[in-house]
């Protein structure tokens, strides 16, 4: 076991050599002495000190002072203060600043062997714990690329909400918020002359660097891949010229790099926004310009601002994305099953327009897949499923909308079972918190507001589960108790409705006779021989 460095300040040559030899027969320390604070601060940045065993009053510096440099400084050590004062108020300055014992002089040789042990067990507990720490640190270092990935696929598909994006962009080491951003997508494709396949996700690999190098002489930009062939770009800066510089970068790229890997590059570049959470955004107008590339260069560059003159079935397109704008702005606060309705209908509207080739298809099925799945819960199942690739791996118009067409009816029908789960949930939380509580005086707001919801949701659904109001369901719970009161019990009727939770005895009497048919009195008596 790595020996312990052990500082020992005190400004008492008996007391300081006497811990000096204690801690030397424990063979477990290596130990450093000090005589002021001043030194012993010294010894601190020169040496990796685990443990101190300080002096309250030293010449040149205090205990106290010296803990708070210690403190000031970052130098997280095990410290046993040494006093001669038995104040409260100085053990308690001590422990606020770190200090793990505070014991009076004089001290016995077995105080000093005690103190000494206590020190090293904190030391051990401590490097345990930093090596436990640093064993998870490499763990999550490991995934991290994995998470980066992650993370921006959702940033593209379901704008997450801004303390996300900020802790994740933390986390993960990621500059993401800038005045201006922008995204392109990247479809990549093999010349005639191109290699062998098996070379091809080197081939990727090497273009995303080659991408995020060129790019990174005038931009802060994140590059990463969306499916096997499709390549991302997010850039942020402070201009908002970012088109400009994204497609100067691209021009570049493309005449020194390009050409050398066998590689056809078609890339869509979208509009310059002013906000994190509007990137899906610019990512859907990539895309869209991505469609209208030309497949037939090596390399092909559009900006959505290129598409400036529509053609009949560009005009379908831009109706199309307009209506995909407007459910993706509308996405985080719709009622999810309306949502879902009319993202059936855009479908809809998508196979009705038979003008629009696959690869156009592919995008809108894309987007429309990806807002229905962020409607899921994040443990759902099937939040697993990648609508970039599932949705790009389709070779024909008919199998692409059936696969839409499918995926929006399963998340439908999750999320109606949700609906009802979470119904049947809250009407058997109602109904426990009425059984355990009928005797108090309640209130259905209380309730309501304990469960999350409103008085009138949890009216509404406690009527469709149970089949009756809540006052109704409530009485019928202190009916039965009143029932069995009256039948094995000599309490008078008035004790039995303060028992049961109604509010006097003439309600109680009335409520009784009306679903009984009789008194109170009766009912007790019927039981009486």
């Amino acid at each position: 076991m790595e020996k312990m460095n052990l500082l020992i300040c005190d400004d008492e040559w008996m007391i300081r050599e006497s811990i000096v030899q204690t801690a030397l027969s424990m063979e477990e320390f290596n130990v450093f002495t000090a005589v002021t604070g001043r030194t012993a601060l010294e010894l601190l940045e020169e040496e990796e000190i685990d443990g101190v065993v300080l002096d309250m009053q030293m010449p040149e510096m205090d205990g106290i002072t010296f803990l708070q440099h210690m403190k000031s400084r970052k130098k997280d050590c095990a410290v046993i203060v040494l006093s001669g004062h038995d104040e409260f108020d100085y053990a308690q300055k001590c422990l606020h600043y770190g200090a793990i014992e505070y014991l009076l002089k004089p001290v016995t040789s077995e105080q000093i062997r005690d103190f000494l042990m206590q020190l090293k067990e904190n030391i051990l507990h401590k490097r345990s714990y930093i090596s436990q720490l640093n064993t998870y640190r490499q763990e999550i270092d490991s995934i991290k690329p994995l998470l980066r990935e992650q993370f921006f696929q959702d940033l593209l598909q379901k704008s997450p909400d801004n303390e996300t994006i900020h802790r994740m962009e933390h986390f993960l080491g990621l500059q993401i918020c800038f005045p201006y951003l922008i995204t392109a997508a990247i479809h990549i494709g093999h010349s005639a002359a191109a290699p062998d396949a098996a070379d091809e996700p080197l081939q990727l690999y090497t273009l995303g660097k080659l991408i995020g190098d060129q790019l990174n002489h005038t931009l802060c930009s994140h590059i990463f891949h969306m499916n096997s062939d499709t390549i991302a770009v997010i850039a942020g800066g402070s201009s908002d010229s970012l088109d400009d510089d994204l497609l100067s970068a691209f021009d570049e790229l493309a005449a020194s790099l390009i050409s050398d890997l066998h590689l056809r590059m078609n890339i869509g570049i979208g509009g310059v926004v002013t906000s994190v959470r509007q990137i899906r955004d610019s990512y859907t107008e990539a895309l869209f310009a991505l469609n209208y590339n030309n497949y037939t260069e090596m390399v092909s560059i559009i900006s959505i601002h290129d598409i400036s003159e529509h053609s009949p079935s560009e005009n379908v397109h831009w109706d199309l994305k307009k209506s995909l704008d407007k459910l993706t702005a509308a996405s985080a606060t719709a009622d999810k099953n309306e949502f879902l309705l009319k993202l059936q209908e855009l479908l809809q509207q998508l196979k009705e327009h038979r003008d629009i080739n696959l690869n156009s298809a592919i995008h809108y099925c894309c987007f429309i897949s990806s807002l229905a799945l962020g409607c899921l819960d994040k443990n759902e199942e099937l939040m697993n499923r990648n609508p970039y690739f599932e949705t790009s791996s389709q070779t024909t118009l008919d199998s692409l909308y059936a696969y839409t067409e499918q995926l929006l009816e399963e998340i439908s029908e999750r999320i109606k079972s949700g609906t009802e789960n979470r119904i049947c949930h809250l009407a058997d939380a109602c109904c426990e918190i009425l059984e355990k509580n009928y005797k108090e005086k309640l209130n259905i707001r209380e309730i309501a507001r304990e469960l999350g919801i409103s008085r009138n949701y949890l009216s509404t659904i406690f009527r469709s589960k149970t089949g009756y109001s809540i006052v109704e369901y409530l009485n019928g719970i202190r009916l039965e108790a009143a029932k069995r009161l009256l039948r094995n019990n000599e309490l008078k009727i008035y004790e039995i409705a303060e028992e049961t939770g109604f509010s006097d005895t003439y309600y109680f009497s009335k409520v009784f006779k009306t679903h009984t048919g009789v008194s109170p009195s009766d009912y007790r008596n019927s039981f009486i021989e």
